[in-house]
C-alpha cells in the first residue's frame, strides 16, 4: 500500500490527515492497553470499496473458487483491493 494509505483522526470533532506513523497509537490499539478507548475513538473511521476489479463470483464461496466466505490469511490482499 505504501505512501497512499490514507487516514484521518478527530481533534475537536474536526477530521485531520495524519502525517506521520505514531507507533503509539498502533502499539496501544494492538495491546488493548489502558487508553485503548482514547486511541480507537481518536480515529476516523475509514469506507472500503467495492474490490479493485468487482467480485467475480459473490453467490459462491471462497473454498469453491467464489469470492465470499473466510479467507484466512488472504484477508489482507482483499483489504489493500479495497482501500
Amino acid at each position: 500500500v505504501g505512501s497512499d494509505k490514507r487516514g484521518y483522526g478527530k481533534v475537536n470533532h474536526q477530521r485531520i490527515a495524519l502525517t506521520e506513523n505514531s507507533v503509539d497509537l498502533i502499539h496501544e490499539i494492538m495491546t488493548v492497553g489502558p487508553n485503548f478507548k482514547y486511541a480507537s475513538n481518536f480515529l476516523w473511521p475509514f469506507k472500503l470499496n467495492s474490490s479493485l476489479g468487482g467480485w467475480h463470483h459473490k453467490y459462491r464461496h471462497y473454498n469453491d473458487g467464489g469470492d465470499y466466505g473466510f479467507r484466512d490469511t488472504k484477508i489482507d490482499a482483499l483489504v489493500r483491493q479495497m482501500l
